[in-house]
C-alpha cells in the first residue's frame, strides 16, 4: 500500500519527529510504500514547489495517515487535498477537540478504504 504521512514539519519537536520515524518504519518493515514529507519533501524548495510534490503524492496515494497537530498549517492544507481527492483516513496520534472544526472533520472523515 502506498501511504501518505499527514504531520508537522517546520515546527516537528524531536520527540515527535522520532515518533513518525519509527512509526515509518514500521510500515515499510510491512511492505508499505511510505510518504513522510519531513523526509521525502524537498523542504529548500519553494511553498509552492512542496506543495506541489505533496499533492502529487497524496494523490498517488491509496490511504493517507496523519499525526495531526493543530498548529501546523501545512498539515491543513494537506488535509483539504486528502479530502478533496476522497482518500481513506487513520488518525495516528489522539486529537483535542480545542480545534474543534479539524477535529470534528478527521474523527467523521466520510471517506472508507476503498472509496478513494
Amino acid at each position: 500500500m502506498n501511504i501518505y504521512i499527514i504531520s508537522p514539519v517546520r515546527q516537528l519537536d524531536s520527540r515527535t519527529h522520532r515518533l513518525l520515524l519509527s512509526y515509518t518504519h514500521l510500515l515499510e518493515n510491512l511492505g508499505h510504500i511510505i510518504h513522510l514529507p519531513v523526509r521525502d519533501t524537498d523542504q529548500k524548495a519553494t511553498a509552492v514547489e512542496i506543495s506541489i510534490q505533496n499533492v502529487e503524492a497524496i494523490r498517488t496515494a491509496d490511504r493517507i495517515d496523519i499525526y495531526f497537530d493543530p498548529t501546523s498549517q501545512g498539515s491543513k492544507f494537506d488535509l483539504g487535498v486528502a479530502f478533496a481527492l476522497r482518500k481513506p483516513l487513520c488518525l495516528i496520534n489522539s486529537i483535542s477537540m480545542r480545534e474543534k472544526e479539524y477535529a470534528t472533520l478527521i474523527l467523521t472523515w466520510p471517506f472508507v478504504e476503498g472509496d478513494s
